[in-house]
């Protein structure tokens, strides 16, 4: 089959991972268990937008959510630390928190999804979630992850996503971005 005029690989790659996300969000839905109100708290952020203030990190955002500042963390990935109370940075951990920064500056409203086989919250107390803007562009996870800057990270949990994040990971592993790569000093 022959592409199309002026398209490459990597714009299908993004579509179709595009198409994997929202279809990962229908199948969320309607496949979690419990009853309507259980659902209805679970993704209760598809029918609202929540306020990205910041991103802390490479996979750390503080989002504004039901009127609060809440420390969220990306759901199925683990970026490297970038400069902490005693630490120093990680290979890439500066190029995650600045993809981070940049990626919350131009996406202001998100939905906040939660994935059932994930704890609500983790060990530092973040929020666990996908973060989805609400105009329907890339989910944080995959920019992160499809650039190098992020390690699939889903804790043994069976998460929704999981395959697709697992197939961008395998290309920039290939690739050789970021993390998989040169493309960080440090």
């Amino acid at each position: 089959m022959r592409p199309l005029r002026g398209s490459t690989s990597g714009t299908l790659l993004r579509v179709l991972l595009g198409l994997a996300t929202v279809c990962g969000v229908v199948a969320a839905v309607v496949l979690s268990t419990g009853d309507r109100r259980d659902r209805d708290r679970s993704f209760r952020s598809i029918t609202g937008d929540d306020h990205v203030v910041r991103a802390v990190d490479g996979d750390t955002l503080i989002v504004r959510a039901e009127g609060r500042a809440e420390r969220v963390g990306v759901l199925g990935i683990a970026a490297p630390a970038d400069v902490g109370a005693g630490t120093s940075a990680q290979p890439c951990g500066h190029e995650a928190a600045a993809n981070a920064t940049r990626w919350a500056a131009d996406h202001r409203l998100v939905h906040l999804i939660r994935d059932p086989p994930a704890p609500d919250r983790d060990g530092a107390g973040r929020l666990l979630r996908y973060v989805q803007p609400s105009d329907g562009s890339r989910d944080l996870a995959f920019v992160q992850v499809e650039a190098g800057l992020a390690r699939v990270d889903a804790r043994g949990q069976d998460l929704t996503l999981l395959p697709a994040l697992e197939h961008a990971e395998r290309h920039a592993r290939a690739a050789r971005l970021g993390l998989w790569g040169a493309g960080c000093p440090g």
